[in-house]
C-alpha cells in the first residue's frame, strides 16, 4: 500500500496510463460519441493494462462476451430472447462490476469499498454507454443546465431528508483527499453503476411494460429496490439500509421523468459527496486514503 499522492505517477505509469485511457474513453463518448474514438481509447487501455498485469488474458472472455450481448440488444430482438439477453448482460456486468470474475487485478482501494475503483467495473460503464445508452452528445442535444438542476435538486432533497431522519449523523468533515476521490469516484464508480441500473435494467423494464403510469411505477420500483443491494458491502448498520433505498428511489424517479442517464450520474455523486463530507457515520475521511494496485 501507498499513500494517495503524486508518487503513484512514477511507481505505477503503465497502470496510471491504462486508467487515463480508459478516462479519456468515457469522456469523449460526451464530446462526439463515435465507436472509432472511444474504441481506441478503450483498446489503448486493455493493451496497456495487459502488458502490465492489470488484467490476464482470461479477463478479455467477460469483456467480449458482454460486448457481444450489448451487439444483440441493438437489434430488435423481442420477448423471452431479448428477456434473456438483458438479464445475461446485467448479470455478466454486475459480476464485472463486484470483482466477481477472474483475470482482473484487486480493485484501486481507498481503504473502503465505496471508494475504490476496479478495471472491469470501469468497462462495464464504458461498453454500456458507448453502445446502447442514449446521452446528451448522442442524441444531439447538450443541456447541461437541466441536468446540472435536477441533479442538485434531488441531491439536496434527499440531503435535508437525511438531517431529518437522523439528525445525529450530522458532523461536518472536509478534506482534501475528496478532491482525488471525486474524479475517481464518478467515472469508475458511479457512472458504471448508473449506466447498468438505469441505463439498461431499468431502460428495458420499461420498454417491455409500455407507457402506462404503472408501468413507470413498477420500473422505478424495481431499480430502486435492486439499488441497496449494490450496496450492502458498505452500509454496514441496516438502518441505513432506508436512506439507501430513498436515495435509488429518487435516482430511479429522476431517470424515469428526465431520461437523461447524466441526471442520474449526478445526483448519485452529489449525494456521495455530502455523505462523505457532512455526515460522520457515512464519512470515511477520518482515515487515511491509500491505494493499492494488487501488484
Amino acid at each position: 500500500m501507498s499513500l494517495f499522492n503524486i508518487s503513484i505517477f512514477y511507481h505505477y505509469p503503465l497502470q496510471v496510463l491504462s486508467f487515463f485511457s480508459l478516462l479519456m474513453a468515457l469522456i469523449s463518448i460526451w464530446i462526439k460519441k463515435s465507436i472509432w474514438i472511444w474504441g481506441s481509447f478503450g483498446a489503448i487501455s486493455l493493451f496497456i493494462a495487459g502488458s502490465c498485469q492489470l488484467m490476464t488474458p482470461i479477463a478479455f472472455l467477460p469483456l467480449f462476451f458482454l460486448i457481444l450481448l450489448v451487439w444483440g440488444l441493438q437489434f430488435d430482438v423481442q420477448g423471452f430472447a431479448r428477456f434473456l439477453l438483458v438479464s445475461t448482460a446485467f448479470l455478466t456486468g454486475g459480476a464485472l462490476f463486484f470483482s466477481l470474475l477472474p483475470g482482473f487485478a484487486p480493485p484501486i482501494a481507498l481503504i473502503n469499498p465505496p471508494l475504490c475503483i476496479n478495471f472491469g467495473r470501469a468497462w462495464v460503464g464504458l461498453i454500456l454507454l458507448g453502445a446502447i445508452v442514449p446521452t446528451l452528445s448522442g442524441v444531439g442535444t447538450k443541456d447541461w443546465k437541466t441536468v446540472g438542476g435536477c441533479a442538485l435538486m434531488g441531491a439536496i432533497g434527499l440531503f435535508l431528508l437525511l438531517i431529518l431522519w437522523k439528525p445525529s449523523l450530522w458532523k461536518p468533515y472536509f478534506s482534501l483527499a475528496f478532491f482525488p476521490w471525486a474524479g475517481l469516484t464518478l467515472f469508475f464508480t458511479v457512472l458504471p453503476e448508473e449506466v447498468l441500473l438505469r441505463g439498461l435494467l431499468q431502460k428495458e423494464f420499461t420498454v417491455w411494460l409500455g407507457s402506462g403510469a404503472k408501468a413507470h411505477a413498477f420500473s422505478v420500483g424495481i431499480a430502486a429496490m435492486i439499488y441497496p443491494l449494490f450496496h450492502l458491502s458498505w452500509a454496514g448498520d441496516l438502518s441505513l439500509l432506508l436512506p439507501t433505498f430513498a436515495i435509488g428511489l429518487t435516482l430511479a424517479c429522476l431517470y424515469q421523468v428526465t431520461r437523461m442517464i447524466e441526471v442520474s450520474i449526478l445526483c448519485h455523486f452529489f449525494v456521495l459527496g455530502i455523505h462523505f463530507c457532512f455526515f460522520q457515520q457515512l464519512s470515511f475521511w477520518h482515515q487515511l486514503p491509500c491505494i493499492s494496485f494488487g501488484l
